[in-house]
């Protein structure tokens, strides 16, 4: 079929192969012996094809691209290049068939965790280091999720479709995590058709993970008090951080990796590097005499405020965990921890039944955090402040830089003060399902 190809006629087209089950062949008629093939998967790919030395000679059809990595009109551009090759009398196909023999050899022995690192690499050169707590936590992703699924030694040659559609399919049912794997190996595949690791990306044209909905889930007092009571019993270390989540609106990484040379108890203020902040700017914030009261009665032991054996000397983990007993503990008061912990040690189906408290993440005492200070009357652009959210205006960020400290003191003073009368009288057994 000769047609000017376009976008909009190869997604038509694309449809049509995928639905009858026959593959397409489009030839350019802008470009005399450019044109495209579609499988019936729906994938597509750019070659020129023409005879060397006029009609008698022998044909040349080569592949030289694949819409997932080289647009319509960079492929014309490189048709255009071999034609006139192939008008001089060169056969590219012996020359692309040499390259990918040599490429072959080189890919032949690198691994999927050799390329995602040197992906990695690259990208925190190019940012100059900038967006490293970001690619902290792809690694770490990739680690839990990807490795285990298409495993860190396989070839790189050997990813296939059908991979990276499997691992999606593993998951579907963690909405999250889909959809930040999704996107970080649809960066990396990508990078890997780029560099000729494989001819064509084998995430192009897979579909994306929905977005998520945006979550709202603001805890009432009740469940703040039974919260607070809970982590009391579990105390230090992850009892006395959830406390402080509470107190404080900060991120969990953030006041999970508290250091003491961070904290001046005497100006009750907490002084967070850029370095550990989501927005790479400092952020000071005021504590409450109940935040330096779990402070002051935490021993010096290491420069971190928080830590288990497991992470002595860097930041506090295995929040799920923690939480699990936290959730167990709040369900059912008569409890002990010791019980609790033992019951989190088996798998989940063993004791999930036990815990009736409505979901929730500990990323919503931050945002219940905000909701009661806005509730007790404080204004939103100092509100905004504490929670160290990014200025989204250009403007706002060069010309505000008025800090707000005397007014987050004062909202973050009412806010404890509101936590600490609701914890004064210990209440009876509730029940928030």
């Amino acid at each position: 079929m000769q047609v000017k190809i376009t976008v909009s006629l190869l997604k038509e087209q694309r449809y049509s192969a995928i639905r009858g089950g026959i593959p397409i062949r489009l030839h350019d008629s802008e470009l005399r012996g450019f044109g495209c093939y579609i499988n019936v998967k729906g994938d597509v790919s750019w070659f020129v094809q023409k005879h060397i030395a006029g009609r008698g000679g022998k044909q040349i059809r080569t592949v030289i691209g694949h819409w997932a990595n080289m647009s319509i009109d960079e492929a014309r551009r490189q048709a255009t290049i071999d034609l006139g090759k192939i008008a001089q009398g060169e056969d590219i196909s012996l020359r692309k068939k040499a390259r990918l023999e040599h490429q072959k050899k080189i890919v032949g022995s690198k691994t999927l965790k050799d390329l995602f690192d040197a992906h990695v690499a690259e990208k925190l050169k190019e940012y100059n280091g900038k967006e490293s707590r970001y690619w902290k936590r792809i690694e770490s992703e990739f680690k839990t999720h990807v490795e285990p699924q298409l495993g860190a030694k396989t070839k790189i040659i050997q990813l296939s479709r059908d991979d990276i559609r499997n691992l999606m399919e593993t998951l579907r049912d963690k909405e999250s995590a889909h959809r930040s794997v999704f996107t970080f190996m649809r960066s990396f595949c990508r990078w890997l058709a780029e560099n000729d690791y494989l001819q064509a990306s084998p995430m192009a044209n897979l579909k994306q993970p929905k977005p998520s909905t945006e979550r709202d889930r603001v805890l009432s007092d009740q469940e703040l008090t039974s919260i607070w009571h809970g982590c009391d019993k579990i105390g230090y270390p992850y009892g006395n951080c959830f406390q402080l989540m509470i107190l404080l609106a900060q991120r969990e990484d953030e006041i999970g990796g508290m250091r003491w040379p961070e904290l001046n108890l005497d100006s009750a203020l907490w002084e967070i590097p850029a370095q550990r902040t989501k927005t790479n700017n400092p952020h000071i914030v005021p504590l409450h005499t109940l935040a330096l009261t779990i402070l002051q009665s935490i021993p010096h032991r290491a420069d971190n405020v928080f830590y288990t054996r497991k992470t002595k000397g860097s930041k506090l983990g295995g929040y799920g965990k923690a939480k699990n007993i936290l959730d167990l503990l709040v369900s059912n008061p008569t409890m002990t921890l010791e019980e609790a912990r033992v019951l989190v040690n088996l798998h989940k189906s063993k004791y999930e039944h036990l815990i009736t408290t409505k979901p929730w993440r500990l990323h919503d005492l931050r945002r219940t955090a905000a909701t009661g200070m806005a509730k007790l009357k404080h204004q939103p652009h100092v509100i905004e402040k504490i929670l160290n959210h990014a200025i989204p205006s250009k403007v706002a960020r060069i010309y505000n830089r008025f800090e707000y400290l005397d007014e987050r003191r004062i909202a973050l003073e009412d806010w404890g003060n509101h936590i600490e009368r609701l914890i004064a009288v210990r209440q009876g057994r509730t029940n928030w399902c």
